[in-house]
Formats: structure tokens, sequence, C-alpha cells
């Protein structure tokens, strides 16, 4: 399953607008994807690689166990077809809560090679919940105190 976001406005850094820290986390279950889509509209725009994706994480219900998360990054048409995967990462750890009893920063570096984006598509970030992991998985959106941000480098 994959569910899409749709941001209107130009790249940005910030995927979540912080408000307070009782926003509910945005749940990714094991082998479904999230993704948020950035609408390029009349500007054309070079990608640099590598970027980086900074996320706070938890496994539902703040649980330990060992979980997977895929990361890429695609350059798609406004309806999300003919999409074109530019860079990609990822993150695993044998206890993703690392014993906190709460959310853990992660930073994922992406890599792939630069690319130019043409005026009129759509950047689209792309998060899976591996099949193997054990439960779903939280990403801390709109919380003030864990901020989710994509770092992309202009060429």
């Amino acid at each position: 399953m994959v569910r899409s976001y749709y941001l209107m406005a130009a790249p940005s850094l910030s995927l979540d607008a912080p408000t307070a820290d009782d926003q509910p986390p945005m749940e990714i279950a094991p082998d479904t994807t999230q993704q948020w889509v950035v609408a390029l509209g009349q500007e054309s725009w070079a990608l640099a690689a590598p970027a980086s994706l900074t996320v706070w994480t938890a496994l539902a219900d703040f649980s330990s166990g060992r979980a997977r998360i895929d990361v890429s990054l695609s350059d798609c048409a406004v309806d999300l077809s003919d999409c074109r995967p530019l860079l990609q990462g990822g993150a695993t750890a044998p206890d993703w809560g690392e014993g906190t009893g709460g959310y853990v920063e992660r930073t994922l570096d992406l890599r792939g090679n630069d690319a130019t984006l043409d005026q009129g598509r759509s950047l689209v970030l792309s998060i899976t919940a591996h099949r193997s992991t054990p439960k779903a998985v939280w990403i801390a959106v709109g919380r003030a105190s864990a901020p989710t941000a994509l770092t992309l480098n202009a060429s």
C-alpha cells in the first residue's frame, strides 16, 4: 500500500510544519510505503548527490525489536507515473528504539547520481517499512522537538 502526501510548494528542507509535541505519529505498517510529493511547478531543479533525511522514529507502542526502513527520492510526473529513481538509502537496527522508550533521531544518507528535474514534474520521497519489521514504524511528523528534514544539494 502506498499513501501519498502532497506539498504544494517549491522543494524545501522541511517535510512538516512543526507545531506541538502532541501530534500523532505517522504510521508505516510493515511492507507499506508513505510518500511526500512536492510539485516543482514552473522551475527546473538541479539535484546533486548525496542528500540526507533526518527522521525521528520508533516502533509502534515504543516497543523494541529489529527494524528496517528503505528510503528513495524519485523524479515523477505530476500524476506519479513515469517515475525515475534518483537517490536511495535506508537504516537497519537490531533494537530500533535503542532502549529509549521514545523516538530516536536517524539521519540517513541518500546516494545516487546528480540529476536535473524538469519543470512541471514532482519530487517524491518514499519511506518503506521493510516486511521483516515486526510492527509498524512511527515517524514523528509535525513535532516541534522532532523535526523531519530532507537536506538536498543543488548542483
